[in-house]
């Protein structure tokens, strides 16, 4: 261990390894490190865990060394020791645990292969290992499925039975094997029909040139593969074409192999499919006289991929008319059906193999997760003897497989199996949780959708709660994120870990080892049913407040603490609007044209919470939570909680025109965002406020504000690229314009004629624009700025001097303030900088144009004689209020930044006007 490398690799493992994975198991508090398995339990450190104490529920056991009881269950898992969380493992390696963790035969075995110093590298040679376990895996699967098809047509001939087993690393590696092979068996196919049809021209039997010709055409292109919705079959390049989930595959949509996609247990789709892969070929002319003869036909699907029981899809059995139908097209079209038992195969749906139940019978078999007996990395693609290519064998190779390793381990992981009745038990356990889980299901129709699965393979599918009463529940529920949420309850409520299925990930999987015992299958129901009584209620302080609670990675989290943060509202009375003043600079003022009366324009606004305490706000659920919890959620669960809609309001102009606004929240703070500025860390920032520009858009918004920190994170909208014929705006123009306002205004109402005015923050964009505006209006100017800031205001001195008419002076000290007759302010400071000794007596005129505000809430108190002003602020016409519930305005208030966005669909101008650098023209 380097010394630049962390006790458990935690950081390096959110950095380094998977940032975005981590992130999101971050986000649903899932981000635990195991380090100890056993049986159907996995122990992580009580220091790594939310909760205090120990679970408890688990009492002693044998120990690794113990010999195995006589009953037909390996040694029980021990007891958490001191300082360990026990947790109760249903996800069970996604299928892969079916003897549970670290089965003891199992790790005999990889004890035994120690001791010998069995050769793991020696490719080239004769594997007698991967021999016994290719002939093992040949012989359960002729046994399997028995002496028919799914039909109940016999077999062709004595000849074909068994399997010729290729060995790989792993079920993607399986899959990829299976369309390689497929793909050869077509061309090799096509191959030998032309060359019949060429010998038989040769012979004189008549004339197959046209004919040969056509099909060594056919071999030459790309093979076409048929595969189901729903269906999962890996992540590597071929088999990510064949897995149906959108989003897993449209990233690499050029890559890979041509598939069809067809639905799933629709028999007259199947027939379609077949129909449109038909090609005809020419027919052989007779050598002499006679009429051309029919075209051949030729069915050009090279296999088609089918699960028994479809479990990343959302765990759907498929039924046993399905299936038939599938093995007679497979059979009339002369092309192989791959049957993908990676996750299903083994015993885990009672039956070694899940398609056995209907009678199908596979061309190809896939095997893999299981197989390794829950510790080695083994996958299996099983070709029928008389389909097999025997150049595959050579055509195909791979670095590790086929060791001594993996296959001594399967070989172990198959005699448990056959020993200890596996099918049988998870049969067994299978249908008495299944009946336990649709009682629940019974009970709270309104929260669980569904319960479905053979064996012990359940998925739980959660209802649709878009209705539900809790804000978070129902962004949670739209953007597919509640069923992690839910497997970060249960670990963390109940110790019981779980997962949604990846490509549905409303359902719930449920995956244990077959030697669980049905107690701790009773534990997740009793979980269950009090998790489905929150979903009804909508209580999401129950569901969700354990990630604001200090857990796993906290103590390495170097956002800070947010101060005391500052609302607007709390800063002074909100000013109106005053007659527009001709600022003497606008070089590139236009002049637009409204458009015509009745006309509804959609726009969006993207906003944020401006303190942890918003929260509480917008999900009353979470009014228990303290300031420090909020911000402990939002950084937390930022990565699970997606851009969403706040609400919608109409806004009309007095010139009969109308805009349609939906506000779209984004789910953190300025402090987050000003933290991971500083960092360099600010990506995850950015990335949402591009969603937020996607949901919007999708909303038919053509104009889109930028507020408060969605403009900085982007550089004032210039790192956003919005869809086609969507315009968006930072709003700064306006809000400027209006903080100028307001201060020249309250200056004229107090009969200010000559005025020292500080620009706090002026050496940031706005700062500088409202700085050259205001130089024109006032007799002294004090660019103010941070010391690190000292060169640029320089700078802007150096611009300013000669063409703005007031005298200039710099500051790096917020204590030169109290001699100014008038504050500007204008940071993204994500707290309150300027305090009571920063103001002077005298009835000094405070603008604080910053969200969240610059101004600290004591000034007012302690200098009731100034005045401190909203800046930015602007009334809505016509006495209209906004129906925006999570804005802290007053009635008939509206942002500046917002106002901005309404005005350009008021006016059905379409263009990027306050985007990137505010100017002060």
């Amino acid at each position: 261990m380097t010394e630049r490398t962390s006790k458990t690799g935690r950081d390096e493992y959110a950095q380094l390894a998977k940032p975005g994975v981590f992130a999101r198991l971050l986000s649903c508090g899932l981000d635990v490190e195991y380090h100890r398995a056993r049986g159907d339990y996995l122990y992580c450190r009580e220091a790594d865990d939310p909760r205090t104490g120990r679970a408890g529920h688990s009492e002693g056991g044998a120990s690794e060394s113990d010999a195995r009881p006589p009953s037909d269950r390996p040694a029980a898992a021990p007891g958490p020791d001191a300082g360990e969380i026990e947790i109760l493992d249903l996800v069970g390696g996604f299928g892969a645990g079916l003897l549970g963790h670290n089965h003891p035969e199992v790790l005999q075995t990889v004890r035994e292969l120690a001791t010998q110093e069995r050769p793991f590298l020696a490719q080239g040679s004769v594997r007698g290992a991967a021999g016994k376990l290719a002939a093992e895996l040949s012989r359960r699967a002729e046994r399997e499925v028995g002496e028919h098809h799914a039909d109940g047509v016999p077999r062709k001939a004595p000849g074909e039975r068994g399997y010729v087993v290729t060995l790989t690393n792993s079920g993607t590696e399986a899959v990829e094997a299976a369309l390689k092979h497929a793909a050869l068996e077509r061309r090799r196919k096509l191959e030998r029909l032309a060359d019949e049809a060429a010998r038989a021209d040769a012979s004189g039997a008549g004339s197959g040139t046209e004919r040969a010709a056509a099909l060594r055409e056919l071999a030459l292109a790309p093979p076409q593969f048929l595969a189901l919705s729903r269906g999962f079959h890996g992540k590597t390049t071929g088999a990510l074409q064949m897995t149906r989930a959108p989003e897993y595959r449209e990233p690499w949509a050029t890559l890979g192999v041509r598939v069809r996609e067809i639905p799933a247990e629709d028999a007259a789709a199947l027939a379609q499919a077949v129909d449109d892969a038909t090609v005809s070929i020419p027919p052989a002319e007779p050598s002499s006289g006679g009429g051309r003869g029919a075209d051949a036909r030729f069915v050009d699907i090279a296999a088609i991929f089918v699960e028994p029981i479809q479990g990343e899809g959302g765990v759907f059995s498929l039924s046993t008319d399905y299936l038939a139908a599938l093995r007679r097209a497979a059979d009339e079209g002369d092309f192989p059906l791959v049957v993908d038992e990676i996750q299903t195969g083994m015993g885990r749906a009672g039956r070694f193999f899940a398609a056995s139940e209907s009678g199908l019978r596979g061309d190809y078999v896939l095997l893999a997760k299981a197989l390794g007996g829950g510790v080695a990395k083994i996958g299996a693609l099983l070709v029928r003897r008389d389909r097999y290519a025997a150049e595959f064998g050579r055509l195909h190779s791979s670095t590790f497989a086929e060791d001594d390793w993996a296959s001594e381990v399967a070989l172990t992981a198959l005699s448990v199996i056959e020993r200890d009745d596996i099918p049988g038990r998870a049969s067994r356990l299978g249908e008495r949780l299944l009946s336990r889980l649709r009682d629940v299901a019974e009970r709270y129709p309104d929260a669980i959708a569904a319960v479905r699965g053979r064996g012990l393979m359940v998925g739980v599918e959660i209802a649709d709660m878009s209705g539900s009463a809790s804000p978070l529940i129902r962004v949670l529920a739209g953007a597919e994120q509640l069923g992690f949420v839910l497997a970060g309850y249960f670990l963390h409520r109940d110790h019981i870990r779980i997962f949604p299925t990846l490509s549905a990930p409303r359902t719930l999987r449920i995956e244990p080892s077959a030697y669980i015992a049905f107690d701790e299958l009773e534990r997740f129901a009793v979980a269950l049913e009090r998790a489905c009584a929150a979903l009804r209620a909508g209580d999401v302080y129950e569901l969700c407040a354990f990630l604001a609670r200090p857990g796993p990675g906290f103590s390495r989290d170097r956002h800070r603490e947010p101060p005391g943060a500052l609302r607007g509202a709390e800063v002074g009375p909100a000013q109106s609007s005053p007659p527009p003043r001709d600022l003497g600079k606008a070089r590139d003022a236009r002049r637009i044209r409204a458009r015509p009366a009745e006309h509804t324009e959609k726009v969006g606004f993207l906003a944020h919470f401006l303190e942890p305490g918003d929260l509480r706000r917008w999900e009353p659920g979470l009014s228990p939570l303290s300031d420090e919890a909020c911000e402990r959620f939002l950084r937390r669960a930022r990565e699970g909680i997606p851009p969403f809609v706040v609400g919608r309001s109409d806004m009309r102009s007095p010139a009969g025109t109308a805009a349609e606004l939906t506000v779209v929240g984004l789910p953190f703070t300025p402090s987050q965002v000003m933290a991971s500025l500083r960092s360099g860390e600010a990506d995850w920032a950015l990335e949402l406020v591009a969603r937020g520009t996607e949901l919007a858009a999708g909303e038919g918004c053509r104009i889109i504000g930028f507020g408060g920190y969605t403009s900085i994170v982007t550089g004032n909208c210039r790192d956003v690229r919005p869809p086609p014929g969507v315009a968006v705006t930072s709003g700064n123009s306006l809000t400027a314009a209006a903080a100028l306002e307001a201060v020249f205004e309250e200056a004229r109402r107090r009969g200010r004629r000559r005025l020292r005015l500080a620009v706090v923050g002026a050496a940031g964009n706005i700062g500088a624009a409202l700085a050259e505006v205001a130089g024109e209006e006032v007799d002294e100017l004090v660019l103010v700025g941070r010391s690190r800031a000292r060169r640029r205001l320089d700078a802007l001195k150096r611009a300013l001097d000669g063409r703005v008419r007031a005298r200039i002076e710099v500051s790096t000290e917020l204590g030169d303030l109290a001699g100014c007759d008038a504050i500007l302010t204008a940071t993204n400071a994500p707290s309150p900088i300027i305090l009571p000794e920063h103001v002077g007596t005298g009835g000094v005129i405070v603008c604080d144009v910053a969200t969240p505000g610059d101004v600290d809430p004591t000034v007012q108190r302690a200098r009731p004689d100034a005045s401190v002003l909203s800046g930015g602020r602007v009334r809505a016409p016509l006495g209209q209020k906004l129906a925006i519930d999570g804005f802290d305005l007053e009635p008939g208030e509206i942002y500046g930044c917002l106002a901005e966005t309404l005005l350009l669909g008021l006016s059905g101008l379409h263009e990027s006007l306050s985007r990137g650098p505010l100017r002060a023209d």
